[in-house]
């Protein structure tokens, strides 16, 4: 066995390239170092070929075992395969394994999954059946009115479970849903009888509860299991309460009605009062009212019935006793209606007449109500047809009222005093002097449109008894001889006034004479720049110290008469008139006792009025002062002199009243503001040569500068300070 005995030939069938031949051959190689023997070689060799092979015996019976089991279990799988999808009728093609080149456990493994998925879907598809068919027993029970006994095992209900097919099951659920609807129908119809059963025993005033459980008891709300029947009994059971529910509406509307017809004609009849009414107003509507209209809960109830029959047997037992003053009422509303529109009610039914006819029993009181009534609607609408000619009656009848209300303020002597409320007496004139000058224009009207309605209504127009053209003719009449008076006492008076003027000329007049002054006279000595004039107007906040006095142009010379009053005032301003402003100015200057005269000075005229000092002509001049005193405010009036200066509803009295020129222009008197007010009272002025009594309005450029006017008379120096009489000069502020 030389190296080894490595080139003998193998002992054993094992390769000794392999692993397992290293093996081998590296235990060869221990042993012959060991020293065994070949025989004891060779032995253990064979020892262990014997032992590999029970190894290999082994390990190929188990792998025979295991594909034997694969096998079985593919073929269970796929013919439980075959049968689900048979069950559930699926398409088999889906769940078809491909058997060609597969090992056992590649099939078993496609199989698995397959079978899962159709196991799964059978047990959903089961699931489904029995919801379907226990719906389906379940709504059928409710229509048929069987009570339905639900079982615990599904497998009673799937009679034929092999066939889960979709088809089958689509059959199902249409039956299904067929039985659905018809059970929804029901349903509603239930709710509909029922909601019509709660609204006729809500009017019926019966209870709703006990009515619906006599039909079946799950027709309440407070039935435990809470399910409604909705079977044929039930609803014919409905059907049958709502027929007998309408007929008995139907018999107590019929008996209200008649009840409360009653009760509207005695409320008539009593004139019962809203509060009476009001308890009843629900019932009441029924009269009016069809079957179906009536909804009001408890309006036909047996108590309100009842209720209704008492308040009319109450109120008939009143009705004789108060028929009497009922019809007087009615005959006092007539009486008021036709005193409202002025006519004359009808005398058929005069109270006394009334009462007689009452007592005696000749009459029906109910009939005479009627007939009052009547008479009372025919006035109402008379009354309608004559409201436009009424309003205009009364318009006329204002106005009249306005006419006498003037009549009265003009014979006042004090209307023109500086009292409180003067004003507004002055305001209320003026309109009704319009309004005045529009009463004959008024009384044609109202007769052309008394004369249309009479030929309209084919009957005269009655103004309290009386036709009203009648009246309207009359009231014209006296207008015009009204005014045929005044015309005859103006020139009864006019001519008296020239029969004392020419007295006057030939006698001569019995005043004291009074220096004159001429309104063409020029004044010299008092003016430095030499430019004297005749009487100096002065122009509201126009006049400075160094102007020229503008001179006056007048057709004729003036001398005031002692005790005269003098009043001046611009005639025009912005082109128009101030007399054409004023009615007062015009019965001023209309007045023949008064003189008027016109002056031109600077480009503006003037007016200036005379009149004799008396109480007529003080009252005149406060009527005409007041009116410039408005124009005033309007900037409209310039100047207003006289020895009685009326300005601010005060009276400065002054004794003679000369007109005298140049004391601006000198600068004997100037503007004062208010801030030189104090220091003023303390300058020492030089008097001038003769008395005087100026009016001077005047101004500063500031605008803080206040207007003043100065009043002068008898100016004379008194202790080196301007005098007034002796007195200290007063300033008036505007």
């Amino acid at each position: 066995m030389g190296g080894y005995g490595l080139d003998k030939p193998p002992r054993c069938s094992i390769s000794f390239d392999t692993p397992c031949g290293a093996l081998l051959r590296e235990l060869e190689q221990i042993w012959t170092e060991i020293g065994e023997q070949e025989q004891d070689k060779d032995r253990m060799f064979q020892e262990l070929e014997a032992e590999c092979m029970r190894v290999y015996r082994r390990k190929v019976d188990s792998a025979n075992a295991d594909r034997s089991q694969l096998r079985q279990s593919v073929m269970a799988k796929e013919a439980e395969l075959k049968a689900l999808v048979a069950s559930i009728g699926e398409n088999t093609t889906q769940f078809k394994v491909n058997e060609k080149h597969a090992s056992l456990k590649e099939q078993l493994a496609a199989v698995t999954p397959l079978l899962d998925d159709l196991r799964a879907m059978k047990e959903e598809r089961i699931k489904q059946f029995s919801n379907v068919q226990s719906q389906i027993e379940t709504i059928n029970a409710q229509i048929s009115d069987h009570n339905c006994q639900h079982d615990d095992g599904s497998s009673k209900r799937l009679t034929n479970d092999h066939d889960l097919s979709t088809r089958r099951l689509a059959d199902l659920q249409m039956q299904l849903r067929n039985l659905q609807k018809e059970k929804s129908d029901r349903l509603q119809k239930v709710f509909v009888y029922v909601d019509e059963v709660h609204c006729l025993c809500a009017v019926l005033g019966m209870d709703f509860a006990k009515t619906v459980k006599d039909v079946h008891p799950s027709l309440h709300g407070t039935n435990s299991d809470n399910s409604t029947n909705i079977s044929d009994s039930t609803l014919e059971g409905l059907t049958q309460t709502i027929l007998k529910l309408k007929a008995e509406k139907r018999t107590r509307v019929s008996k209200l009605q008649e009840i409360v017809g009653k009760l509207h004609k005695l409320w008539n009849l009593m004139e019962s009062t809203e509060q009476e009414r009001r308890h009843f107003s629900e019932v009441a509507a029924v009269l009016g009212s069809s079957e179906e209209e009536i909804t009001s809960p408890s309006v036909l109830s047996l108590e309100t019935i009842q209720e209704t029959e008492e308040e009319v047997e109450r109120l008939t037992k009143q009705k004789a006793s108060r028929m009497k003053e009922l019809v007087l009422k009615r005959r006092v509303e007539l009486e008021n209606i036709c005193r409202n529109a002025h006519m004359e009610p009808d005398t058929s039914t005069a109270p006394e007449k009334i009462v007689a006819l009452i007592d005696s029993g000749l009459v029906d009181p109910c009939e005479l109500l009627s007939n009052i009534e009547a008479q009372i609607a025919k006035a109402n609408e008379e009354s309608y047809t004559r409201k436009d000619i009424m309003e205009r009656v009364d318009k006329w009848l204002s106005a009249c009222d306005e006419e006498t209300w003037l009549e009265e303020y003009n014979q006042d002597d004090n209307r023109y005093s500086a009292g409180r409320g003067a004003h507004l007496n002055l305001k209320r004139a003026e309109k009704a002097r319009v309004l005045v000058q529009k009463i004959p224009t008024m009384i044609d009207n109202l007769i052309d449109k008394t004369f249309a309605w009479e030929d309209e209504s084919n009957t005269p127009f009655l103004y309290d008894g009386v036709r009203l053209v009648a009246i309207l003719e009359e009231q014209k009449l006296r207008r015009v001889q009204k005014e045929e008076d005044k015309k005859r006492y103006r020139d009864q008076k006019k001519l008296q006034n020239l029969l004392l003027k020419e007295k006057e000329l030939i006698f001569g007049s019995k005043s004291v004479p009074r220096k004159t002054s001429s309104f063409n006279r020029r004044t010299s000595g008092h003016h430095p720049n030499g430019n004297g004039a005749g009487f100096m107007t002065p122009m509201p906040r126009r006049v400075s110290a160094g102007s020229a006095t503008p001179e006056l142009l007048t057709p004729r010379s003036y001398s005031g008469r002692n005790g005269d009053t003098i009043l001046l005032w611009k005639d025009k301003w912005s082109g128009q008139p101030i007399m054409d402003r004023s009615p007062e100015l015009h019965s001023f200057a209309d007045d023949d006792n008064i003189s008027m005269h016109k002056a031109k000075i600077s480009d503006n005229y003037y007016s200036m009025f005379q009149l004799p000092r008396s109480n007529v002509a003080h009252q005149q001049l406060i009527q005409v002062s007041n009116s410039l005193e408005q124009i005033r405010n309007n900037q409209d009036m310039d100047i207003c002199l006289g020895p009685h200066v009326i300005f601010c509803r005060t009276i400065l009295p002054f004794g003679r009243f000369d007109l005298f020129t140049g004391l601006i222009e000198s600068g004997r008197l100037r503007s004062v503001s208010s801030k030189q007010r104090q220091t003023t009272q303390r300058d020492t002025i030089a008097p001038p040569p003769r008395s005087l009594a100026t009016l001077f309005w005047g101004g500063g450029s500031n605008m803080e500068d206040r207007t003043h006017l100065f009043f002068a008379h008898s100016v004379k120096a008194s202790g080196g300070a301007l005098g007034l009489n002796g007195t200290q000069m007063k300033i008036f502020t505007i």
